[in-house]
């Protein structure tokens, strides 16, 4: 029986590029919108974080996950906040609007998954397709196993 369960986790350091956000992982170098389009329209749990390296370096900005301090300027305000954390945890159905990402909630609303935010930091992108619902895995899973009970009477009878 497919579960349906889907999860994409992309991590490390992120750039934009004239054709999208990029992230280079140790072994390789990805392409979010690549990455992550094989789940729009599907209902996920999102989390969206900066990612400093361990141990954090308190001298750096964002705890040395920001690759903008030698600039002095940082897009998303590492240069006024250094201790500044992305860190979002939502859910909701996954959407491209206007080459922003974002979820569409149950009340119509848009959030954003400020990924452009992500540009020139080490961070951290996880999706996970929501599950079904309990009673209908669970009515799932009972039609399962009566099927399986009647298919192992019959072979005890030899029919």
């Amino acid at each position: 029986m497919d579960s349906g369960f889907q999860t994409v986790l992309l991590e490390g350091d992120f750039n934009l590029k004239p054709d999208g956000l990029w992230v280079t992982e140790p072994t390789s170098t990805l392409s979010v919108t690549e990455t992550l389009t094989p789940l729009l329209g599907k209902s996920v749990q999102a989390v969206v974080q900066f990612f400093p390296p361990l141990p954090m370096d308190l001298q750096r900005w964002g705890g040395g996950c920001c690759h903008w301090q030698t600039t002095g300027h940082c897009p998303v305000g590492h240069h006024e906040n250094p201790g500044l954390m992305l860190d979002l945890c939502r859910r909701g159905v996954l959407c491209l609007a206007g080459g922003n990402w974002s979820l569409l909630q149950d009340s119509g609303e848009l959030q954003s998954l400020h990924l452009s935010d992500l540009d020139g930091h080490r961070a951290r992108i996880l999706m996970l397709v929501d599950l079904p619902d309990a009673p209908a895995v669970v009515t799932s899973l009972e039609q399962e196993a009566r099927r399986l009970r009647e298919f192992l009477s019959r072979l005890g009878r030899g029919v």
